[in-house]
Formats: structure tokens, C-alpha cells, sequence
């Protein structure tokens, strides 16, 4: 598929937040704060985005 795949960096410059920070998010890390990550999670859950794991 010609779909570009959306990167960490991708989503980081969403949401204003370091690409540390929302690869701590995707992968669950409890040094995350709530909204921060709910913020990220959102972005990530758009259709264009799929984790390469």
C-alpha cells in the first residue's frame, strides 16, 4: 500500500511532546502523566498511524 507510515516523530510534532515521551506512552511506561498520554494515544489511534511491532 502507498500509505506513508506515520513516526514516533510524526505524532511528537502533534502533540507537542518529545519522541521519548511518546514512545513512553505507546509502550505503557508509568512515568507518562495521564493527559499526556491521552493526548498521544489519540493521535497515535488515527487510521494512518500502525506501530511497526
Amino acid at each position: 500500500d502507498n500509505v506513508k507510515r506515520v513516526t514516533l516523530r510524526d505524532i511528537s510534532e502533534l502533540v507537542g511532546f518529545s519522541t521519548n515521551t511518546v514512545s513512553h506512552a505507546l509502550n505503557k511506561r508509568e512515568d507518562v502523566r495521564e493527559g499526556m498520554r491521552a493526548k498521544i494515544l489519540s493521535a497515535a489511534h488515527k487510521p494512518s498511524y500502525r506501530s511497526n511491532r
